[in-house]
């Protein structure tokens, strides 16, 4: 087995692994439960006006988890967190190909790095960029 066949079995695995534990179980990670914060602090409801690790089936039958969807706004939200997205190169290939099918079905979709949502500085500059996106500050 070659290095990179390696890597993407590593990558396959964990991606396995991250989806039966937090996606598929209903679990947050501190920053996608910071980001939730934020939108319940403009008024809305969860289940309502924003779904957490909401699933799409794609047009070959597979399912995309999105860690929010927003469906007034066809908003689709992703926390891209450290390891996922710092160690596997295919993780944002990955990433790239999902983005553009949701694009090409119409949605926004925007990425935030959970690195941001750690400090009261960075919540308050997404509150803002989400807020103003939303429509809800001007």
């Amino acid at each position: 087995m070659s290095h990179v066949d390696g890597r993407k079995r590593t990558f396959s695995l964990f991606a396995k692994s991250v989806v039966e534990r937090y996606v598929k179980a209903g679990k947050y990670t501190q920053e996608e439960l910071a980001f939730e914060n934020i939108l319940l602090s403009f008024g809305l409801e969860k289940d309502k006006d924003f779904f957490h690790n909401y699933k799409f089936k794609n047009d070959r039958g597979r399912y995309y988890w999105v860690d929010f969807y927003l469906p007034k706004w066809n908003l689709i939200i992703e926390i891209d967190g450290g390891i996922w997205h710092s160690y596997f190169k295919e993780a944002k290939d990955k990433d790239k190909r999902r983005d553009a099918w949701f694009r090409s079905l119409g949605f926004e979709v925007i990425r935030i790095d959970s690195g941001v949502l750690r400090s009261d500085s960075g919540k308050d500059k997404i509150k803002l960029d989400i807020g103003r996106r939303l429509g809800l500050i001007k």
